[in-house]
């Protein structure tokens, strides 16, 4: 098959890295667009697979659209994920700050028998089911905050503000931040002060996926000199990583104290992670702060905007919620989650159309074969998810807000690939 399939070398796409930097300035067809926006206008353009010249010190790249592709290579990556690292995030923490990240640079940054080695470490902690159970009450506490602000914030006419995608944020960061760092941060109080770590942290995770979206993915000369950009997002890690060394003291501070040591079951995922090594602790808040915080707000926003706009769908989900949660006051247990299979339908359809991260990359450690053309082996694969999932093709009325493809009574509706 690899002998008959086409080479590398024609795989449609830019010619040039200069005809990819003409195409992302004034004028060019690319300038001011989104991801999703870009990778369509490909996938019109050249089809299923389209090389793409890297800029300013980056590799070259290809774009696959087909599932089927996409599928392939999820099957031949190998047991531990090869993928390009965060390169601005990884001179952060391996050049800036080598006094906690040394040569470990998180399961953000590290890949193959390095991310392995942190994931044997971190495993038994982050991983265990019982971890889940643990963390419900106090996320729920934070949840119901945050549903009392909201209705503090609503207009006359029940409508959210402008910046309510900010109040998403600062939920999420709190949420997260009662497990990564075992503390509250307060950034649902009121009139926060700027200068408060919690001030500090909103501003500093802003930053971070703003600048990292303008370092890593559009052309940037960042590897060669110090941008604006650059210092700003350096600023913004080094608030984060202070301010979790802040937290993650106090909390050793309240183990010290405390002279009979939790057992085992009842320790927080932050005390566990303690007892192995403080600067894992610290690398593993952060990550889980990084990894965590804008994906759990920007998938919350657009579920909460399809069941707004869809008030069948809405509905249909409250019915199925309301046996489980009867009253305003009534509470979650692990249990509550086995029987919402709906809500999951509801969820996916969301994460279909406008996912919070429109794809992945990946190296694979052998030569493939995609949409008839040879890839070598450590060729850098970007998978298109979002314009896949939006193809007609793939999906019956793919613009569609849809939940019953995803439920297994309806499988004629849903995509093979993607069950």
């Amino acid at each position: 098959m690899w002998d008959e399939a086409k080479p590398y070398s024609e795989i449609p796409g830019a010619k040039s890295a200069f005809e990819s930097i003409r195409n992302h300035l004034p004028g060019g067809k690319y300038h001011n667009k989104t991801l999703k926006e870009i990778h369509t206008l490909m996938h019109e353009e050249f089809g299923d697979l389209v090389n793409w010249k890297g800029l300013f010190g980056n590799p070259d790249f290809i774009i696959a659209f087909n599932p089927k592709d996409i599928e392939h290579v999820y099957r031949n990556e190998g047991p531990w994920p090869n993928r390009r690292v965060f390169e601005v995030f990884t001179y952060y923490r391996k050049n800036v700050r080598p006094d906690i990240f040394g040569d470990n640079g998180g399961l953000l940054v590290e890949h193959d028998d390095k991310w392995k080695e942190l994931r044997g470490i971190v495993n038994p902690v982050m991983m265990q089911p019982r971890i889940v159970k643990q963390y419900i009450k106090s996320v729920e506490e934070v949840a119901d905050e945050f549903i009392i602000r909201m209705s503090r914030l609503r207009d006359s006419k029940n409508e959210m503000p402008k910046n309510f995608m900010d109040e998403l944020n600062n939920w999420s960061l709190e949420s997260i931040g009662s497990i990564a760092l075992d503390s509250r941060l307060g950034c649902l109080e009121d009139n926060i002060d700027v200068n408060s770590d919690s001030g500090k942290m909103i501003q500093a995770v802003h930053d971070f996926f703003e600048l990292t979206f303008r370092l890593e993915v559009l052309p940037s000369v960042w590897k060669y000199v110090a941008t604006p950009a650059f210092r700003r997002l350096t600023a913004a890690l080094d608030t984060m990583t202070n301010i979790s060394l802040k937290k993650i003291d106090e909390a050793l501070e309240r183990i010290k104290s405390n002279p009979i040591p939790k057992p085992d079951a009842e320790a927080s995922v932050l005390e566990k992670l303690l007892k192995i090594d403080r600067n894992i602790a610290v690398i593993m808040a952060t990550d889980m702060l990084l990894a965590g915080v804008d994906t759990t707000s920007n998938t919350t926003a657009i579920l909460l905007y399809f069941l707004a706009s869809n008030q069948r769908c809405q509905d249909k989900l409250r019915s199925e919620i309301m046996p489980i949660l009867p009253n305003k006051d009534s509470k979650l247990s692990s249990d509550s989650f086995k029987t919402l299979p709906y809500l999951r339908a509801c969820m996916k359809e969301s994460n279909r159309i406008i996912p919070t991260i429109g794809g992945t990359l990946r190296k694979l450690p052998i030569d493939v074969v995609l949409a008839g053309y040879q890839v070598p082996k450590g060729t850098e694969i970007v998978l298109g998810h979002q314009t896949a999932s939006m193809s007609e093709s793939q999906y019956p009325d793919p613009t569609k807000y849809q939940p019953e493809r995803w439920l297994s009574s309806e499988e004629a509706q849903g995509c093979p690939s993607a069950k």
